[in-house]
């Protein structure tokens, strides 16, 4: 059932245990750039940007409670050479969990963790 309003997808927040390292790691890999910073009282919170419309939200609260993740979230990168990303990814910190492999002969995906555990994909199509 349909909303009566229309809705955009706008970003996805991620919680971070090391906001430099989180920062650093999605910029210098992904080309994302900081383009808000909120510091409140409990958290601070990162967005960053790339050149869609979609932003990924980095946040890191402030008392370094524990936080859990889940197995049910990814992030999706489309990138146009897996195999350099996915290495570059792998320098700058991320736990390799799945080589670029090939799909159907024109789809190339990896897998990586970054260093916080969120899971990732990179892929490119055609």
């Amino acid at each position: 059932r349909r909303m009566s309003s229309q809705s955009k997808l706008s970003f996805v927040r991620i919680v971070v245990d090391d906001m430099h390292r989180a920062e650093q790691f999605y910029t210098g890999t992904f080309g994302l750039r900081r383009t808000a910073m909120t510091d409140a009282d409990d958290g601070l919170e990162v967005v960053l940007q790339g050149d869609g419309d979609m932003s990924l939200a980095l946040y890191h609260w402030k008392d370094r409670r524990a936080f859990a993740l889940g197995s049910a979230q990814q992030i999706g990168f489309v990138v146009d050479d897996v195999d350099m990303v996915y290495e570059s990814a792998i320098a700058a910190g991320a736990q390799p969990a799945q080589p670029p492999t090939d799909y159907d002969g024109s789809v190339r995906a990896a897998f990586v963790h970054d260093p916080d555990g969120h899971n990732i994909e990179l892929i490119r199509w055609g």
